[in-house]
């Protein structure tokens, strides 16, 4: 219970530091479009610069959190280096890609889903970049440390079922984009919290999307 009680002590941790860094990253942001560099940042939503600050929060505070909890490296979470990494990865990345080709194949042929005229190329790489980032930091943190974590006070079974729940529900905690911060100053993140909720308010949305998310995050658990 006191292992529990400070991951969620870590969780709320998160929320406030993401909050803090939001308006920082926001300007930071602006200053690089405003020279040039990476110019969509110009039009991206503060709400956005808030979801990747929640993440990198996370990230920042997981060394403080595996310290205070007493864990010694990634053998303390459990997880021990695969001596056929290579082999998996790439297995499992041709695995996934010709599922999502053949999901998407059936959507165009069944007119759920139809090629743009224009294919945007050049978003591409952007694109690309975002999803590596963003996808072996998510790994890292719920499969690798929160899982670690839950696992030295849970079974196997009721660790995974709560880091895949936490998982699916931060999915849905993200501040309502149709709200628009006028001036952002240090405070703009705190202000974004009690939006942080709306997508609950669309039950058939939220159920749709959180069965969909909450396999996934089983599936790649299990396999973790």
């Amino acid at each position: 219970m006191k292992d529990l009680a400070r991951i969620l002590t870590y969780f709320a941790g998160v929320i406030v530091l993401g909050a803090l860094l939001a308006p920082p990253l926001y300007w930071l942001g602006q200053a690089l479009a405003a020279r040039g560099v990476m110019t969509f940042l110009a039009e991206t939503e503060f709400q956005k610069f808030f979801n990747r600050a929640v993440l990198i929060a996370a990230i920042a505070l997981v060394w403080p959190m595996a310290r205070w909890l007493r864990v010694d490296g990634w053998r303390g979470l459990g997880l021990d280096p695969d001596p056929r990494w290579w082999r998996r990865f790439l297995a499992g990345f041709a695995i996934a890609g010709l599922i999502v080709a053949a999901m998407a194949a059936v959507y165009v042929a069944c007119g759920v889903y139809h090629w743009k005229k224009a294919l945007p190329w050049g978003a591409v790489p952007a694109v690309l970049v975002s999803a590596i980032c963003v996808g072996l930091l998510e790994e890292a943190l719920f499969r690798g440390a929160i899982f670690g974590l839950f696992r030295r006070s849970m079974a196997p079974r009721a660790a995974l079922f709560c880091v895949t729940f936490i998982f699916a529900a931060v999915h849905f905690l993200k501040p309502d984009e149709s709200f628009a911060v006028p001036h952002v100053t240090w405070l703009s993140g705190f202000s974004l919290l009690p939006l942080m909720f709306h997508q609950f308010g669309e039950p058939m949305t939220l159920l749709a999307g959180f069965t969909t998310i909450f396999t996934l995050g089983w599936v790649v658990g299990a396999a973790t």
